[in-house]
């Protein structure tokens, strides 16, 4: 483990250990699933990013969300982001949220509706609207 990675393990530990909640992972290498977490229930993320391409600059970026489960087979999350190359900073904020529609059971599949709503501010301009989407997921474990 990386120090980077210790780093945000120990934010991530401090958060949930202080928190009244109880705090989650989400399964490895699972990029939206079904699965919407029980109210009062929550999840931290956080990634570090670095992109080196040749002869273009390189471009260093973070970003951090925290999810909760709000009842009603719903749960909600805010994500808060920066990205930084060639001496320009870009931020990022999205609202996210996903409503499941059919439980996973067993190894049955689970159904689910998310959507996201995020925003950017570049380097000297002001936020604005960057983009928006809705997603039908479907979920099944196949091991």
């Amino acid at each position: 483990m990386t120090r980077s990675h210790r780093s945000a393990w120990l934010v991530g530990s401090l958060l949930c250990a202080t928190a009244s909640f109880r705090c989650e992972a989400a399964p490895p290498l699972a990029t939206e699933d079904a699965d919407v977490l029980d109210k009062a229930s929550c999840e931290w993320e956080g990634v570090y990013t670095r992109v080196k391409a040749r002869r273009s600059a390189t471009e260093n970026g973070w970003e951090t969300q925290l999810s909760c489960g709000v009842g009603l087979s719903t749960q909600l999350a805010l994500a808060y982001g920066q990205a930084r190359s060639a001496g320009l900073t870009s931020r990022n904020v999205t609202l996210l949220g996903k409503t499941g529609l059919i439980d996973r059971e067993d190894d049955g599949v689970g159904l689910g509706v998310a959507w996201t709503i995020g925003g950017v501010r570049n380097h000297g301009q002001s936020f604005k609207h960057d983009f928006s989407q809705i997603v039908l997921v479907a979920t099944q474990e196949v091991l």
